[in-house]
């Protein structure tokens, strides 16, 4: 993976972390997720004018994409409801590259190296041993659980839309395809569920339109970039490298949501930061 590739990935960790935290901090997370979705698709629209519509080929990767997805949000949202994300976000963003690099295997998608190879689970590893809090009361089984769900669906829809965009003619197509779609279908769920609270959702996104269109412009960004850094270097290798965003989580976790950072985090630190050399020992 070359400097170029390395550094925009990182900056699509970063828009990550962003995205999440904001979802974090939302007072309706299932919401708030459902309004930066549907922004998030009308955002995307020029794009999709631009790069046209995908290749029949494609189809079936972008539906079973977007079934993913829904569960997707669905877990991420309750995940949050119910533990500290200090928790929650490093199992989530952990356990799905171990997951991943398997499925990559099993598939003969990629081939990888001893150092990405050990990088990988380096990364998987130590964002689990960040997941190390002292959150304990009867949400936190809950909270595992649906952190341990969205990890395996982060597994599934990455394979599916990594096979996907390199399957396209034209990756650009299928990324502005599958984000128009995805937001306006979360949304339609959500708004479905909501049919009598029109006017409590008018007020809402009068009040939290400046939260949730930074947090469109970012998931669109941050997904964009990793589904384009799949096309030139190996899914399981950019999905590791995507999942430094637990660090930048965990800097706004202490010093802005004053959550606790124990002593073993900062063996998970170590553990990611090896990762991240091993990776780029590989350039």
């Amino acid at each position: 993976m070359n400097t170029t590739i390395f550094l925009v990935v990182l900056f699509g960790a970063l828009l990550h972390a962003f995205w999440n935290t904001q979802i974090k901090l939302s007072p309706d997370k299932p919401l708030e997720t459902s309004l930066m979705n549907l922004t998030g698709s009308i955002l995307v629209l020029p794009a999709l004018i631009i790069f046209g519509i995908p290749d029949q080929s494609v189809w079936p990767y972008i539906a079973v994409s977007l079934a993913l997805h829904i569960i997707y949000y669905y877990s991420l949202a309750n995940a949050y409801q119910w533990g500290e994300m200090s928790l929650t976000y490093p199992i989530m963003r952990g356990v799905a590259p171990l997951i991943l690099l398997v499925l990559s295997i099993i598939l003969n998608e990629d081939s990888f190296t001893l150092y990405q190879t050990t990088a990988i689970f380096f990364i998987g590893f130590g964002l689990i041993f960040l997941s190390t809090v002292s959150q304990k009361n009867q949400n936190l089984i809950k909270a595992i659980s649906f952190s341990l769900l969205n990890a395996l669906v982060i597994a599934l829809y990455t394979i599916v839309d990594g096979l996907g965009v390199r399957a396209s003619q034209n990756p650009f197509s299928y990324i502005a395809m599958l984000l128009f779609i995805d937001g306006f279908l979360y949304s339609i769920i959500i708004f479905n569920q909501r049919l009598r609270s029109i006017k409590a959702i008018r007020q809402y996104s009068i009040k939290r339109w400046p939260f949730f269109l930074s947090s469109a412009i970012a998931t669109i960004s941050s997904y964009g970039i990793a589904l384009w850094a799949m096309t030139v270097a190996p899914i399981g290798v950019v999905a590791a490298l995507r999942e430094l965003s637990v660090l930048f989580v965990f800097l706004i976790a202490i010093f802005f949501l004053k959550e606790q950072f124990g002593k073993y985090k900062w063996i998970g630190v170590l553990l990611i930061f090896a990762g991240v050399i091993l990776i780029k020992l590989e350039s």
